[in-house]
């Protein structure tokens, strides 16, 4: 499978085009093939300044770390520690207190908030028991009615939310999101469960939960899928199950000794005080940048200029909201491990390593829930991580049903009308691109992050591919580029593209 220097040639050329195209700094990529074991990284552009990007930088993982939190409930439904069936309440007590959900929003005729979006009142429900409705199988399905906070969402907040306006659910979750508004204008910060940047401190998904079940789900449970924070209460009903067979660890300390240490994952820790970041962090963590496009939110440092690409650890980005963000939530270590705090560290948007270390669960999924090592003898033997009717389970949609993730017809919507969400990644089914004259097979799995990071794989093939740019999603993209058009990149279809070039089934004309 050895890539051949043409194509790394044009890969690097397609890398750079859709960096001056999208205002990027850099990117990064992983290649290769599970069954044949070889493997290739591509990079260009500087990951730390004056750094060229290379396999050894740690990278955030984001969203794609749902991948991990799959592969753990696999193998933890395997060790009987939990069922899907099971109440959340009876590992997490306080889901035994949510009584309201949001049955309705009722617009406010002709008003909009700060960003521009239509003013909608919540109309809740209360029924008695409500929160021991939520099961774990629910968590998996995004079903649980919990869904995201993100109120600080900077520059991008207006165009998020006013695509909802045109749904019953949407509206529902606008009037939600305003809501937090309030709660943070009467000082309430720790409720939210995306962005941090307000806090300007690291939160634990435990501090974060606790505040967002005080107020009422964005629908009635199991009704309908709503994307948001269900793999992190996931993680820590995991982590209350251990402490309730007499285990002494928390979910994070329990997959890095199951999962992360068989497969020799090194360089990968789960953060927000999940599990201590390398020492050599500071020295090999690539840079996250940003562009702030106006300060609506009133958390841009004083030196930041707005429309102007910066990293996280120049001058210029100290003091902003962002640069908060994005470092310290990955860097934050401790000295005594929270045993009783059995949220921390779970799978949600919290993992972080090289690319490479990710292609390491990837590869599992492909090789049926084995993984290559040496044996005593040392010799080179598979060993079985899981179960490989575990990994058809965790692969399947039918462990789903196949509706579409979003707010309804005209909405944005991160999987297409030819994928199904299998809780940690997409299926694809002949996934027919509107704006690409290429397609994916039924064997493919995709996702991506909040950073601009992405992996692809196909498990009849054995090609995978991970690659990563940094760019926070809350703030990216520039107005214009220095040459004043508008930018045309988005890092979703990038990955598409470079995928494409690699497994050589793309012609090369777009």
């Amino acid at each position: 499978m050895r890539l051949n220097e043409e194509t790394i040639s044009n890969v690097k050329k397609e890398m750079i085009k859709t960096n001056l195209e999208s205002g990027g700094l850099f990117q990064g990529c992983v290649y290769g093939n599970a069954f044949s074991d070889e493997e290739e990284f591509i990079g260009v552009g500087d990951g730390r300044a004056g750094e060229e990007v290379n396999d050894d930088m740690y990278w955030r993982w984001a969203s794609m770390t749902k991948i991990v939190g799959l592969l753990f409930l696999g193998l933890c439904l395997e060790e009987n520690l939990i069922n899907l069936d099971d109440p959340v309440s009876k590992y997490i007590p306080e889901f035994s207190n949510i009584n309201t959900y949001i049955s309705d929003a009722v617009a406010v005729p002709d008003e909009f908030d700060k960003y521009g979006t239509p003013v909608y009142n919540m109309v809740t429900k209360t029924e008695k028991g409500l929160g021991d409705k939520i099961t774990i199988r629910d968590l998996v399905n995004n079903k649980s009615g919990l869904g995201y906070g993100f109120w600080g969402l900077g520059s991008m907040r207006s165009s998020i939310l006013n695509p909802l306006a045109v749904t019953k659910s949407g509206q529902r979750m606008i009037s939600f999101i305003q809501h937090y508004d309030k709660l943070y204008e009467l000082g309430n910060t720790s409720s939210d469960s995306l962005v941090s940047y307000y806090y300007k401190n690291p939160l634990t998904e435990t501090e974060i939960l606790l505040e967002r079940i005080k107020q009422p789900l964005l629908c009635y449970p199991g009704t309908e899928k709503i994307y948001g924070v269900d793999q992190g209460v996931l993680g820590g009903v995991i982590g209350r199950a251990l402490q309730m067979k007499g285990f002494k660890c928390t979910a994070a300390q329990y997959c890095q000794w199951k999962i992360f240490l068989p497969l020799k994952m090194e360089k990968t820790w789960l953060c927000g005080k999940g599990l201590n970041p390398p020492k050599d962090v500071l020295e090999k963590l690539t840079d996250g940048y940003f562009v702030r496009q106006s300060n609506i939110d009133e958390q841009g440092g004083p030196k930041v200029k707005l429309n102007k690409t910066y990293r996280c650890f120049e001058e210029e980005a100290q003091g902003d909201g962002f640069a908060y963000q994005e470092l310290n939530r990955y860097i934050v270590s401790q000295t005594d491990p929270p045993l009783t705090d059995y949220l921390a560290g779970a799978f949600h948007t919290s993992g972080a390593g090289t690319l490479s270390d990710l292609c390491k669960i990837i590869k599992v999924f492909i090789n049926k829930g084995k993984y290559k090592t040496i044996d005593e003898n040392n010799k080179v033997v598979f060993k079985q991580l899981v179960k490989e009717t575990t990994i058809n389970f965790l692969l399947s949609s039918k462990m789903l049903e196949p509706e579409l993730w979003g707010f309804g017809d005209k909405t944005f919507n991160l999987l297409s009308p030819y994928e199904t969400w299998t809780g940690g990644m997409a299926k694809t089914n002949d996934l027919q691109s509107p704006e690409l004259p290429f397609s994916f097979g039924n064997n493919t799995y995709r996702w991506g992050g909040y950073f601009g990071n992405s992996f692809i794989f196909n498990t009849e093939t054995g090609n995978y591919m991970v690659s990563g740019t940094q760019a926070s999603g809350a703030s990216w993209q520039l107005n214009t580029l220095p040459n004043g058009k508008p930018p045309t990149s988005g890092f979703q279809v990038d990955a598409i593209k470079l995928y494409q070039l690699l497994t050589s089934n793309f012609d090369g004309k777009y």
